[in-house]
């Protein structure tokens, strides 16, 4: 393969792999999906326009209380991060952000949103666990 055929190769690869992320994040976040350059429907924005972002979601779950739900959403983008061959450091990153989040909610908070310290701590071992299982 030439070099000009390889970086050809290359660029195609990373296309899709962006390509494909952006299907699994439209699909579990705004249940929409993404067709190349075309959206079935619009993506949320916020009052201000900008788009909504993975982490915007989970925080606004987090702040209602959502702790369960929000962590199930966490899980659910993690394994198709791991089919999607996601690069490793995007998933800690998340994880990492996540579980700052709940740690420093107060115990009164993490007890209305039916959540522990230990759960926590597993949910993060847990977490991290699929990150590794992703592409570097």
């Amino acid at each position: 393969m030439t070099e000009v055929n390889e970086k050809m190769a290359k660029e195609d690869f990373f296309k899709r792999q962006i390509e494909g992320i952006i299907r699994v994040y439209a699909k579990l976040l705004f249940n929409k999906e993404y067709k190349g350059d075309e959206w079935e429907e619009e993506i949320p924005t916020t009052p201000e326009g900008e788009e909504l972002s993975l982490q915007d979601d989970l925080d606004r779950m987090l702040g209602q209380g959502e702790i369960g739900q929000a962590e199930d959403l966490l899980f659910e983008v993690l394994e198709e991060a791991v089919a999607q061959k996601v690069s490793r450091r995007e998933c800690e990153e998340l994880v990492t952000w996540f579980y700052e989040q709940l740690s420093r909610m107060s115990d009164e908070e993490l007890e209305r949103g039916d959540f522990s310290r230990e759960e926590i701590i597993d949910g993060q071992a847990q977490a991290l666990y699929l990150c590794i299982q992703t592409e570097y």
